[in-house]
């Protein structure tokens, strides 16, 4: 390189590095849109809890139950279909569910708990993008940014909440009906 410019070999190495380092955190704000590992386990429980209540989720062709597909990789190739802030909504209603004290709880307790928040419409876009993720994941033919099928789960579970039969976090008798 030419002494009259300054830029010798190391210093182009230098900016070079530099620039790839800048552009490596530039990807960071895409790295924080990730759930965390407590948002993840959560949707996964959402999952697994809506693959079999109120009855098992259809299969829609894919192999396995609906249980056994609420995994973490299914979750991360549905949370990948997220539009940005869809991303952002499932993320709050996990956290919500967390905060709630819905984390690592019998599957009971969770369906009382969504039902709970449900009906007292707290963060209710936020819920219902959660469980559209949750369903996303159990079943690739449902998209996680839409929420027909995530109302329809929390609607029921909201109607159990309101008629008493999720009290005590288990279902009581006559819920079926």
């Amino acid at each position: 390189m030419s002494q009259g410019t300054g830029l010798s070999r190391r210093n182009a190495l230098g900016v070079a590095g530099v620039a790839a380092a800048a552009a490596y955190a530039s990807q960071r704000p895409a790295l924080a849109n990730r759930f965390t590992a407590e948002q993840a386990a959560m949707t996964l429980q959402v999952a697994r809890a809506g693959a079999v209540f109120p009855i098992d989720f259809p299969s829609f062709g894919e192999p396995g139950s609906a249980w056994a597909r609420a995994t973490a990789p299914r979750l991360r190739q549905a949370t990948r279909r997220l539009t940005h802030p869809r991303l952002a909504l499932a993320q709050s209603g996990a956290g919500l569910l967390i905060a709630d004290g819905l984390l690592n709880q019998p599957r009971a307790r969770l369906l009382a708990g969504v039902g709970g928040l449900a009906s007292s419409a707290t963060g209710s876009r936020e819920l219902t993008a959660v469980v559209a993720l949750a369903i996303a994941t159990v079943s690739r033919h449902f998209d996680p940014n839409a929420d027909d099928a995530a109302l329809v789960w929390i609607d029921g579970l909201r109607r159990l909440h309101l008629r008493g039969h999720l009290r005590g976090g288990g279902l009581t008798a006559g819920a079926a009906r």
